[in-house]
């Protein structure tokens, strides 16, 4: 539906957007702006009328990075860019703040460990109590030796002496990138995944019903307290490969900060198991889990061990600075 706004000077085309996974923001956009080029007519940008899911935005965003070859890794920056190629403050300031969902109803809690300073979080651990404990801290170790490795493939790009392996660098820094955000999520995971643990053990006993609903909540919360650490390894895994192509290409000033990331992955993959198998314990003898798990976590073990030697020796043919 199109009509004139005579307070505004311009023609609107006004269109009511369902699904936007199935139709997309930037799609409905770019469509008008084909059909106002055949009208030999400028289109002077959009408005969004009410709210708007951040996902939208983010993949109008992922749309102009793709269309226009550019390299953004920061979500304020991607919805920067969508707000910008869109037109959305043609008529009136766009706030992100206020007019995406997920913003408006986002709660900052300032007790989240990953929002405490580095020193309140290291004198949290070191005190008095069971978390947060060692599946926090491994996907803590995690998200710092992935930083190294995408510090790293920053470092070496960008610059006419990376020209040659630019394509390379805009595949594999974004995941490493990503990864960091989603090591630093489990860090409040798995402490929450604990405390519910220790939640369901205190519940009473005091009927048979009772100790039913408590073994099962039991059991919930263990298969949870395990499957943090578990997804923690399964991140690992997954970015060995992007560091073993990165380990070709990187920038060799910065080799002892890529060897100290993948020792701390490394560690954090055995971080991971020690949490996954002394939970295991508690689990019933006969639970599938133990298997289940154990196996999966071992797998992560011998890869980590794998490729973390791997990797290293590769560092060290390149640039040697241990046995100089």
């Amino acid at each position: 539906m199109g009509w004139y706004l005579k307070e505004q000077n311009i023609a609107q085309v006004t269109v009511n957007i369902l699904d936007y996974e199935i139709t997309s923001i930037h799609t409905v956009y770019e469509e008008v702006c084909k059909e106002s080029i055949k009208l030999k007519l400028p289109v002077t940008g959009s408005e969004i009328v009410g709210l708007i899911p951040l996902k939208a935005l983010l993949d109008a965003a992922e749309f102009y990075i793709e269309k226009e070859s550019l390299f953004v890794l920061e979500e304020d920056q991607k919805l920067h860019l969508a707000i910008n190629r869109l037109g959305l403050n043609s008529i009136g300031p766009f706030d992100p703040k206020k007019r995406i969902i997920e913003y408006l109803i986002k709660e900052d809690d300032p007790d989240k460990l990953v929002n405490q300073t580095f020193a309140n979080f290291s004198w949290m651990v070191a005190d008095r109590t069971s978390a947060p404990g060692g599946g926090s801290v491994a996907a803590a170790v995690a998200s710092l030796g992935c930083g190294l490795t995408s510090m790293v493939a920053k470092l070496s790009y960008g610059k006419k002496m990376f020209e040659q392996t630019d394509p390379q660098m805009r595949r594999l820094i974004p995941a490493l990138h990503n990864a960091v955000g989603k090591f630093l999520s489990l860090v409040d995971e798995d402490t929450n995944s604990f405390n519910k643990y220790f939640e369901a053990r205190a519940l009473p006993q005091d009927t048979e019903e009772n100790i039913t609903k408590r073994k099962l909540a039991m059991e919930a919360g263990l298969r949870h307290a395990i499957e943090i650490p578990m997804t923690t390894a399964r991140i690992i895994t997954k970015l060995w490969p992007i560091i073993e192509e990165l380990v070709e290409i990187f920038h060799l000033p910065t080799s002892s900060d890529i060897m100290v990331g993948v020792q701390c992955m490394r560690t954090a993959v055995y971080g991971c198991a020690y949490n996954i198998f002394i939970n295991l314990k508690e689990t019933e003898k006969t639970s599938s889990l133990r298997e289940e798990m154990g196996n999966e976590i071992r797998g992560h073990i011998d890869l980590a061990e794998q490729m973390t030697e791997k990797i290293l020796a590769r560092v060290e043919e390149r640039n040697p600075i241990i046995n100089y």
